[in-house]
């Protein structure tokens, strides 16, 4: 589900007559640290926002940004 909501984000953050590349780049990050999730193994934490930054932060090995933890508020918010 996840995964559908950022295609969504991608695709609306790129119909519009502007592009923030902050967003953007936020979706793309994401979109790259899901991808190193074993979904078989592990439970997403996408109903608990702090779980989730921490497994975002974790794989990425390094603080979100603010638009990457804006774009997990709204992920967390929808879900």
């Amino acid at each position: 589900m996840i995964k559908v909501k950022l295609l969504l984000a991608d695709y609306l953050a790129n119909s519009g007559d502007t592009i923030d590349q902050g967003r953007q780049s936020a979706i793309k990050t994401i979109k790259g640290l899901l991808t190193q999730i074993d979904f078989k193994a592990e439970k997403i934490p996408d109903n608990n926002k702090e779980m989730f930054i921490r497994l975002l932060t974790s794989l990425k090995g390094e603080e979100l940004d603010k638009n990457e933890k804006s774009l997990v508020e709204e992920i967390v918010e929808y879900s």
